[in-house]
C-alpha cells in the first residue's frame, strides 16, 4: 500500500487555541475529509468546506481527477457500506442528522467516492446513524464533563479514542477466534483462587445443600472437594427431578444448569475458557466455607440465564462496522515521513524563550490577636523563573534561572523574550523528558542573575509541561499555559495546565526547525536491536560483595551511584542469576545516552517474565522508558482476574502519569476489563468514574471509560442504573440534611425512596455480586451523626437470599484523613474495594466497610458504605 502526501484545503480559522501540550484549531464548521484511491494502491487525502454538498465534493473531486467522469457516484462513509441518499444537501445543514450527530460527539468520519454500481449492497447512512445513536447512553453514564471535551475535542483526545477502538476490535476479533462464547461469558461470574487453598487436613468429604429456582426444598449431596463440578451438577440435579419433577422443564438435562451461590450474584461452573474442567476445590466460595465451616448453600441455574451477550449476526456485524468508523486512522497515514528531521540530527541544546506572564500574585495571610485571619492580594513583587528537565524524578541537567523582575499589576512585560538554554542537546533528549517551569517570589534586587533558589523565596505557581508529542515530534510554537498555584515543582505532577479563568499564565516559545523533529534517537532500528549483548558475565573477586549486596538489597535501600554503574557492568550476570532486580538495573542506566538505552531494550526483549507482583515496580513514575513500561505490562499479563482486581486501584492511579492518553497502560487496562467485564469491568468503571470530576484527567478517562462502554452492548444498561441509583441516593441524603428532626427525615427517606424508579434488577457499585431490587418498603433510617448517614435496607434479586443492609454517607471528607493510599482489598467475598482513595477498611465474616472519596455534582461527595447480611 502506498500513501501519497496529503492535499489539504484548509478553512481560515475564527480563534487559535493553544491547548496544553498541542496547538489547534476551532473552525467555524469541521472539514469534510476525503480519501481517495489511485491506480489502487496510492491513496490521496483531501479536506473540503463542510458547507459543500455532496455532490459539489465529487465534481471538485473529478476537477482534481481524483474521480474518473464514468458512471453515477455515491458519497460514501470511508471502508464501510453507507451512503448518503440525498447528495445535494449541503452537509453542515441542521436537516443533516448525521453531520449533527458526529460534531455534537466529536467524530471524525472519513468519505470516499465510488461508483453506484459497486455499491449494491450499501444501505443509507441514516441505517447506520440509528445504531450510532444506541451509544447516547454512554454519555449519560461518563457524565456531563466528558461532553464538554467533545464540543471541542482535541487531536490527541480524537486519536486517543481512534487507538482504543482499534484495540477493543482486536480484543473481540481474539475472543470470537480463540474462545466458545458462551463459556467465556460464564467465566465473567466465576471467583476462584483467591482464598487459601484446601490443604490435606481439609480433604474429607463435604456436603452440599441445593436447591432449584424458587422452590424452597432442599437435597443435599456428597462430594469430595477434588470432584468436577460437572459431576455434582449431575447428582444434584438428578436428587432434585427425582423428588420433584414438575419444578423442571420436561427437556431439562444437567448440561442446561449451573451452580449459583445461594443470596449472591456468583456461580460456580463446570467448564474453564480453554473448556478444562473445573473442579470444587477451585472456588473461592467452597474454599471459605470449608475454612470456617460453614455450610455450603448452592442453587441449580439455568445456564442460558447467564448468557447476555450473546448477540445476533446482524448487532456484531454493526459493532464491527462502529468500531472501524471510530477506529479509523487512514487519515493520519497519508503524510511524507521524508520531509522529517531525524533528532539524531538535531546537534542544538534545548532552549525557550520566556515571552510574558500576567496574573501573578501572592496572598499574604496576617494573623490577628484573636486568631483570625486578613488576607491580603499582592500583585507588585519581584520574581524570577526557574526551568528543569526531568526524566521521571531525576534532573537530567542544573536548573536554569532568569533574572529578578519587577511584577506591575501582576504582569510581567519584557522588551525582549529571555532566552533559557538547557545544556544538553535535543539529540539526546530522552522523548519523555518533561520541562518544569515554576515563579518565585523573592526579595533579591531587580536584574540579578539568580544561581538558586533562597530557603526565603516563596514558589508562587509551577507547571510541568511536555517536550515531545503524542505522535513522538518535538513540540515547537508558542505556548500559553496556565500554571497551579501555591504549588511546589514537583517531577511527578501530571502535564496538564490549570484551567481556571484567573489563574496565572506563562506564555513561552520552543525552539524551531523548518522541519518537524521525529524523537528517534532511542529507537534502535533492526540492525541496532539484534546487536548482541555485551557486559561481563563473569564478576571480579573484588566486586562480589558489592554486587551481592546491590542486587539483594532491600528495595528501600537506596543504592549508590557506584553501586548502579556495577550493576549496569554485570548487567548480563544480573540477567542471569538475579532477575528479580531489574529495577535496580533499570536505575543504572543513563537514558540520555544512546548506546545504554538500546542495551537496555536489547536486555528486556531477552529478561526473562518476571512474577506479576515483582513487576509492578517497573510502572513507577521513576521509569518513564516505554519499553521498561512494556515489559512490565507483558509480566502483570499473566495475572488472572482474581489478582489484577486487587491492583486496579494502583493501575488506575498509574494512567494519570503516562506521558501521553496513549499508552501501553490503558491500551492493557481496557482489554482485561473487556474480558471479564463482571470482575474487572465493573471495578475498572468505577475507579475511572470516581475522578471524572478531576478536570485534569476527565479527558483521558472520559475516553477510557467511552471505548469500555462501546465494548460492552447490554451491561451499559446495568452500569446506567447503578449511576443513576447512586445519583438519586446523594441528592435524598442532601435534602435529608437539611431537615432539622429526626421524624421529618426519616419520613422524607421513605417518601422518596418510594417515589423512586427502580430497574427490574442490578448490582451495588461496592461488589457486583451484590444484586439488589428496590428498597423494602417502610424500612431505612437516618442516623443522627453530623453528615446524616442513611441506613438502606435493599431487597435481594434473588428470593433464597438474605436481604442487604446499605449505609450511606454523603458529605465533605475530613482533611486529616489519608487520600490515594492502596492496598489490597479484604480475601471476603463480602466484600470489593470502590474508590481510589481510601481512608480505611474493616472487615469480618459478618460485614465489610469501605470509605471512600469523590466530588462533583454527580458521584459522591463523601461515601461510607457498609454492606452485611440482615435477617427479616
Amino acid at each position: 500500500m502506498t500513501y501519497q502526501t496529503i492535499r489539504k484545503t484548509f478553512l481560515i480559522p475564527t480563534k487559535r487555541i493553544t491547548q496544553f501540550g498541542r496547538t489547534t484549531y476551532h473552525l467555524n464548521q469541521p472539514q469534510i475529509r476525503l480519501i481517495q484511491t489511485i491506480e489502487g494502491t496510492k491513496y490521496v487525502g483531501v479536506s473540503f468546506s463542510s458547507s459543500y454538498s455532496a455532490n459539489k465534493i465529487i465534481l471538485e473531486a473529478q476537477k482534481q481527477m481524483l474521480v474518473d467522469e464514468e458512471g453515477e457516484k455515491l458519497f460514501c462513509l470511508y471502508n464501510l457500506p453507507f451512503y448518503f441518499d440525498d447528495q445535494t444537501e449541503v452537509l453542515n445543514r441542521n436537516t443533516n442528522t448525521f453531520y449533527l450527530f458526529c460534531l455534537t460527539y466529536g467524530y471524525s468520519p472519513v468519505y470516499e467516492i465510488l461508483n453506484k454500481k459497486y455499491c449494491k449492497e450499501y444501505k443509507p447512512i441514516e441505517v447506520f446513524l440509528q445504531y450510532l445513536k444506541t451509544y447516547q447512553i454512554n454519555y449519560e453514564i461518563i457524565g456531563f464533563e466528558y461532553l464538554t471535551v467533545l464540543k471541542s475535542i482535541p487531536e490527541e483526545c480524537r486519536d486517543f479514542r481512534s487507538s482504543l477502538a482499534r484495540v477493543r476490535q482486536e480484543e473481540f476479533e481474539w475472543a470470537t477466534n480463540n474462545f466458545d462464547k458462551k463459556i467465556l461469558e460464564e467465566n465473567e461470574y466465576v471467583y476462584i483462587e483467591s482464598e487459601p487453598p484446601i490443604t490435606e487436613f481439609n480433604l474429607d468429604k463435604i456436603r452440599i445443600n441445593g436447591r432449584y429456582g424458587t422452590d424452597m426444598s432442599m437435597k443435599t449431596i456428597v462430594h469430595l472437594p477434588s470432584d468436577s463440578i460437572e459431576e455434582v451438577i449431575n447428582n444434584l440435579f438428578t436428587k432434585l427431578h427425582t423428588m420433584k419433577p414438575s419444578i423442571f422443564n420436561e427437556n431439562a438435562q444437567p448440561s442446561d444448569f449451573v451452580l449459583k451461590v445461594r443470596g449472591f450474584n456468583e456461580f460456580i461452573i463446570p467448564y474453564k475458557r480453554d473448556g478444562s474442567k473445573y473442579c470444587l476445590s477451585d472456588f473461592d466460595y467452597i474454599r471459605k466455607c470449608i475454612h470456617l465451616k460453614l455450610p455450603i448453600d448452592v442453587v441449580l441455574f439455568n445456564r442460558e440465564n447467564m448468557h447476555h451477550n450473546l448477540w445476533n449476526e446482524n448487532t456484531i456485524k454493526m459493532m464491527k462496522y462502529f468500531d472501524q468508523f471510530v477506529g479509523n486512522n487512514n487519515w493520519n497515514l497519508i503524510q511524507d515521513e521524508t520531509r522529517c528531521l531525524s533528532q539524531r540530527e538535531c546537534q542544538t541544546p534545548v532552549c525557550i524563550q520566556i515571552i510574558s506572564a500576567e496574573r501573578i500574585k501572592h496572598y499574604k495571610i496576617t494573623k490577628l490577636k484573636d486568631d483570625s485571619e486578613i488576607v491580603n492580594l499582592e500583585e507588585d513583587l519581584k520574581i524570577y523563573i526557574t526551568g528543569s528537565l526531568h526524566y521521571g524524578t531525576r534532573l537530567l541537567v542544573r536548573q536554569e534561572f532568569t533574572p529578578v523582575y519587577q511584577i506591575k499589576e501582576g504582569k510581567l512585560h519584557l522588551d525582549s523574550p529571555i532566552m533559557m538554554t538547557f545544556n544538553i542537546l535535543i539529540s539526546t533528549l530522552p522523548k519523555e523528558t518533561r520541562l518544569t517551569l515554576s515563579i518565585y517570589m523573592t526579595d533579591s534586587p531587580i536584574n540579578l542573575q539568580v544561581f538558586e533558589i533562597n530557603k526565603k523565596d516563596i514558589c508562587l505557581a509551577t507547571i510541568n509541561c511536555k517536550l515531545v508529542d503524542y505522535n513522538g515530534y518535538f513540540m515547537k510554537g508558542l505556548f500559553n499555559v496556565g500554571m497551579w498555584e501555591r504549588t511546589e515543582p514537583n517531577p511527578i505532577m501530571m502535564c496538564c495546565e490549570n484551567t481556571s479563568s484567573n489563574t496565572c499564565k506563562l506564555h513561552y516559545r520552543m525552539i524551531e526547525f523548518n522541519k518537524p523533529v521525529k524523537m528517534n534517537t532511542f529507537i534502535a532500528n533492526e540492525q541496532e536491536l539484534n546487536t548482541n549483548i555485551t557486559g561481563s558475565v563473569k564478576i571480579d573477586s573484588e566486586h562480589t560483595l558489592r554486587f551481592k549486596y546491590a542486587v539483594e538489597a532491600d528495595p528501600l535501600t537506596v543504592l549508590s551511584q557506584e553501586d548502579c554503574r556495577l550493576l549496569w557492568t554485570y548487567r548480563s550476570l544480573v540477567m542471569k542469576t538475579k532477575p528479580r532486580s531489574i529495577a535496580r538495573l533499570v536505575s543504572a542506566v543513563d537514558f540520555t545516552q544512546q548506546s545504554e538505552v538500546l542495551e537496555l531494550h536489547r536486555l528486556l526483549n531477552k529478561w526473562p517474565l518476571l512474577e506479576p507482583t515483582h513487576a509492578l515496580e517497573l510502572l513507577d513514575f521513576r521509569f518513564p522508558d516505554e519499553q521498561v513500561r512494556l515489559f512490565a505490562l507483558k509480566c502483570l499479563d499473566a495475572m488472572k482476574d482474581y489478582e489484577l482486581v486487587n491492583f486496579l486501584p494502583q493501575l488506575v492511579q498509574a494512567l494519570k502519569f503516562e506521558l501521553h492518553h496513549q499508552s501501553n497502560l490503558a491500551y492493557f487496562l481496557l482489554r482485561r476489563a473487556l474480558r471479564n467485564k463482571n470482575i474487572i469491568g465493573h471495578q475498572f468503571f468505577w475507579f475511572l468514574k470516581a475522578e471524572m470530576h478531576d478536570n485534569r484527567v476527565t479527558e483521558r478517562y472520559g475516553v477510557l471509560l467511552e471505548a469500555f462502554l462501546n465494548g460492552c452492548e447490554d451491561y451499559r444498561t446495568e452500569l446506567y442504573n447503578e449511576v443513576t441509583f447512586q445519583n438519586q441516593l446523594v441528592v435524598i441524603a442532601n435534602k435529608v440534611k437539611q431537615l432539622e428532626t429526626k421524624e421529618e427525615q426519616k419520613q422524607l427517606l421513605k417518601d422518596s425512596l418510594a417515589k423512586l424508579k427502580y430497574p427490574e434488577e442490578m448490582s451495588l457499585p461496592l461488589d457486583s455480586r451484590f444484586r439488589i431490587k428496590k428498597p423494602i418498603p417502610n424500612t431505612g433510617n437516618v442516623f443522627s451523626s453530623k453528615k446524616k448517614p442513611l441506613m438502606l435496607v435493599l431487597e435481594n434479586v434473588d428470593p433464597l437470599g438474605d436481604n442487604i443492609m446499605v449505609i450511606q454517607k454523603v458529605g465533605d471528607g475530613k482533611p486529616d484523613f489519608l487520600e490515594r493510599v492502596f492496598f489490597l482489598p479484604s480475601s471476603s467475598r463480602d466484600f470489593t474495594f470502590f474508590s481510589v482513595t481510601f481512608f480505611g477498611f474493616f472487615s469480618t465474616d459478618f460485614f465489610s466497610v469501605a470509605f471512600f472519596s469523590t466530588t462533583g455534582v454527580t458521584s459522591f461527595s463523601l461515601v461510607a458504605s457498609i454492606v452485611f447480611k440482615i435477617q427479616f
